[in-house]
């Protein structure tokens, strides 16, 4: 999502830096469309971002009040990364891959 939201904001950069003056008015308004659109996108990014922020902050301060041990790790890409909750009776994952109970 952090990758997408640099790539708007670029897009949006370089749509604000166009020579109006060598577009016509159907340009004009394709560009001012997209502009409109990025943003919407990426505000709407930004939300989920945060929220899925918040959540993980929520699901570590529960697994931690009930004594489970709470790792982040990168699972996909250096974008991505997943939670692992683990306890000495067993482990619990997010399906990628399992914490090893101590």
């Amino acid at each position: 999502m952090q990758e997408r939201i640099a790539t708007i904001t670029t897009t949006q950069t370089e749509l604000s830096q166009v020579d109006r003056d060598d577009l016509d008015e159907s340009d004009i308004r394709d560009a001012d469309a997209t502009l409109a659109l990025l943003t919407i996108e990426q505000d709407t990014l930004k939300s989920s971002v945060s929220l899925l922020q918040d959540l993980l902050t929520k699901f570590e301060e529960t697994a931690k009040s009930q004594g489970l041990r709470v790792t982040q790790h990168n699972v996909f890409g250096a974008h991505n990364s997943g939670v692992q909750v683990g306890q000495s009776s067993g482990a619990i994952t997010n399906n990628t891959t399992a914490l090893p109970a101590k």
